[in-house]
């Protein structure tokens, strides 16, 4: 009988000491699986966007900026339009920060109306707007007398698209 025992305390041992080991690493490695799930930031559902923009000699040139944006349904915002016609200079508009959804395409557009057909502007004469998401310029557009006219007038965009944010 006391061969009896003796075996049973050899084959037992060994699998309780396996399972003394394997259950705190279990349990130990699943808790850090946790952790990691908690660490990981959700993407932004919106960002704060600024439009900055200055201009030299734009006077006479029907210079304007606006910005919008287009929801994936098609739905157009406007966020603001200014017409800078009878400004000669101006230097770093700052409008009030816009709350766009990031599903959203947002776009700048920077032009010379009265520079029409074949015409360009003026040298000296430029118009730059930057586009900040969140505090950092993400995208920027200038026109100047290196612009070509479009098919009306000189004028440039730059969009952020939804895949961009």
């Amino acid at each position: 009988m006391d061969l009896c025992i003796l075996a049973t305390m050899k084959t037992t041992y060994p699998l309780r000491s396996l399972f003394a080991i394997l259950l705190p690493l279990t349990l130990l490695l699943s808790s850090c699986g946790d952790d990691d799930k908690k660490d990981d930031p959700k993407p932004a559902t919106t960002h704060q966007v600024v439009v900055r923009y200055n201009g030299q000699n734009i006077n006479g040139l029907g210079a304007a900026v606006s910005a919008g944006s287009v929801s994936p349904s098609g739905t157009a915002t406007s966020y603001f339009s200014d017409n800078l016609a009878t400004t000669t200079n101006i230097s770093e508009q700052k409008p009030q920060p816009f709350t766009i959804p990031a599903g959203d395409d947002f776009s700048v557009t920077v032009s010379f109306t009265n520079v029409r057909g074949t015409q360009r502007a003026p040298a000296g004469a430029t118009l730059y707007a930057a586009i900040l998401v969140d505090g950092q310029v993400r995208k920027t557009v200038t026109i100047d007398n290196t612009t070509a006219p479009g098919n009306a007038y000189v004028t440039a965009s730059a969009k952020i698209l939804a895949s961009e944010w």
